[in-house]
């Protein structure tokens, strides 16, 4: 079975190359090859992916770079890989979290945290003026705990 990746990224199978090539088309109303970044949402919306404004201004951005208005069907086979990157990614992160959020409450507090890094030897031991600038940093929503959203907020910045 052929797929189609780029450099030890997600493989996808023949049939969902297939499936997106028969979205991507049905998109392409000038039979050109590509199509026009603004129908992006359209598009991932068909191949049933979601996309954040965010994202879809970054990869609008990316486009115009080169003065181009369009996407090709290999660029978008490219932009599809890195958000099925991007997932898996996130996927062995909240795996992470959950072994070592050990009660199951979706967050951890600051003891649980210094246990954390300490577990994976980012360090041998942290005093507890360094913990609670960490957890400053970290805990957004001022709880005193850190969730798995904070944790992956600072990890993607």
């Amino acid at each position: 079975m052929a797929t189609y990746a780029a450099e030890g990224g997600p493989s996808f199978t023949t049939k969902e190359i297939e499936d997106f090539k028969e979205v991507f088309l049905a998109y392409d109303r000038f039979h050109t090859g590509n199509i026009r970044v603004k129908e992006l949402r359209k598009l991932f919306k068909a191949c049933g992916q979601n996309v954040s404004d965010a994202e879809l201004f970054h990869i609008s951005n990316h486009f115009y770079t080169d003065g181009k208005k369009t996407i090709s069907f290999p660029d978008f086979m490219k932009v599809m890989e890195g958000r099925a990157r991007k997932s898996c990614h996130e996927e062995d992160l909240r795996e992470a979290f959950t072994v070592f959020d050990k009660e199951r409450t979706g967050r951890f507090d600051a003891l649980q945290f210094q246990h954390v890094l300490e577990s994976i030897r980012v360090t041998e031991k942290l005093e507890q003026d360094e913990i609670e600038k960490f957890m400053k940093e970290i805990d957004v929503n001022k709880d005193g705990n850190i969730d798995y959203e904070e944790l992956l907020s600072i990890i993607k910045h």
